[in-house]
């Protein structure tokens, strides 16, 4: 498969790094991903060891332990390699971590949050995850439940939260939270952080495929959580998340188009052998099972690549 777009995207040192994160793949995900498909949870060493190898949040500002370089192009590497692997389970808990929390403790927090938070997500000594989705309410933001009550200096929070991804792993929660009836201006972000009274994991789903990358439930009862802890104003989580949102679904395109790549070698080998063994219908579902998003160009790095930098161009 030939990409018919050309990528002009990246530069020598995007490059460079693309080597770095192959070898941390072969060394520090490759040896573990079965036992980690197994247990149900990629191990908590998989974030420091990315963080030892420079994965993690490239636009941590220097002050706070990171590169200080605000270039997603180095996400997008390593998505890319993460789904040229096939490691998906160990991609997408990086890929939380990088493009859908990272943003909002990097452009929300204040400078005493950004000392609490930052050094930690991006050494890997801290995991972090987002908390939308309910029982009763999924894509549909407006239609969130979880409550968040002012009591002086904290919020109490109450509610459930389910199919969290880095839920079991995670020490560091940012909770989308009803603060008020509108439902728009009525929702409002508050970080949990591991260890506080009332915040409660419950199962760790079971999925049919990714079982490595922990997607679980989450309680609170009457969690109070300090106003310390709040992300931006009162009133404004949702507009914060249809700004992060967009941004972080054209980060993860760029993960999505490797593994055709990827896979081609072992559907081949499985219809080879499906041939010799005599097993025509086996060779046949494995040579017939694309599915129709993967097609030549809609999986083509440079097409994929061309999108997401529109995509970044149009919010700047």
């Amino acid at each position: 498969m030939t990409d018919t777009v050309p990528r002009t995207l990246y530069e020598e040192e995007h490059e460079q790094f693309r080597s770095t994160v192959r070898s941390f793949i072969q060394a520090e995900v490759a040896p573990h991903d079965e036992e980690w498909e197994r247990r149900g949870i990629v191990d908590r060493s998989l974030f420091l060891r990315a963080g030892d190898a420079g994965l993690l949040l490239h636009a941590t500002p220097e002050a706070y332990g990171g590169a200080g370089v605000d270039d997603w192009r180095f996400s997008a590497v390593v998505g890319e390699e993460f789904g040229r692997s096939g490691y998906a389970s160990a991609g997408l808990s990086i890929a939380l971590q990088n493009d859908v929390v990272g943003p909002y403790l990097l452009d929300l927090t204040d400078d005493g949050q950004k000392r609490r938070w930052l050094p930690g997500l991006t050494d890997g000594s801290l995991v972090g995850a987002i908390a939308m989705t309910e029982p009763d309410a999924g894509s549909d933001l407006s239609g969130i439940a979880t409550k968040a009550v002012r009591d002086g200096g904290h919020y109490v929070l109450d509610g459930s939260k389910t199919f969290i991804s880095n839920g079991q792993n995670a020490d560091v929660v940012v909770v989308v939270a009803r603060t008020s009836a509108d439902r728009h201006r009525g929702l409002t972000l508050l970080v949990v952080e591991r260890g506080m009274a009332g915040f409660e994991r419950g199962r760790n789903l079971d999925k049919l495929g990714m079982h490595g990358q922990d997607t679980s439930e989450l309680h609170f009862t009457d969690v109070r959580v300090p106003v310390e802890n709040r992300l931006g104003e009162e009133g404004e989580g949702f507009f914060h998340l249809m700004r992060n949102l967009p941004r972080s679904g054209c980060r993860w395109r760029s993960a999505r188009c490797p593994p055709p790549k990827g896979c081609w070698p072992a559907r081949w080998s499985t219809s080879r052998s499906g041939r010799r063994s005599g097993d025509r219908s086996a060779a046949s579902s494995t040579t017939s099972s694309s599915s129709p998003s993967c097609t030549p160009r809609s999986t083509s790095p440079g097409y994929s690549s061309t999108t997401a930098s529109r995509c970044t161009a149009a919010r700047s």
